[in-house]
């Protein structure tokens, strides 16, 4: 007999009051023997680590990195155009402004 071939656990119903006092039934209770069965049958499989990418997912990643850039680069040189436009659109207003002020003033010392 190979070890897929072995059951996960030997299941034996409980009573339907058979609660522990930590709250967990006795039917999800396994023996160290069990547990370790289910281990070997269905080995638990390890998480890649980030510093073991290849040569496709760091280009990926790069790409990603690139086009952010890219795209904070546009946003900045956009947000640099508005601000040239409000600092004109102010300029032209403060002339305006002064000129106003300065043609009432003419007219207020000629009357």
């Amino acid at each position: 007999m190979t070890i897929n071939q072995l059951p996960l656990f030997d299941y034996v119903p409980p009573a339907p009051a058979a609660v522990a006092d930590d709250g967990i039934p006795a039917c999800l209770r396994l023996t160290q023997d069990q547990r370790r069965c289910g281990w070997e049958r269905q080995p638990p499989h390890p998480m890649p680590k980030f510093s073991n990418m290849n040569e496709t997912t760091r280009a990926y990643y790069e790409s990603i990195r690139v086009e952010r850039e890219r795209k904070k680069q546009e946003g900045l040189a956009r947000l640099k155009e508005i601000n040239a436009e409000r600092a004109a659109e102010r300029a032209e207003t403060r002339a305006i402004k002064e000129e106003a002020k300065r043609v009432h003033a003419k007219f207020k010392k000629e009357s």
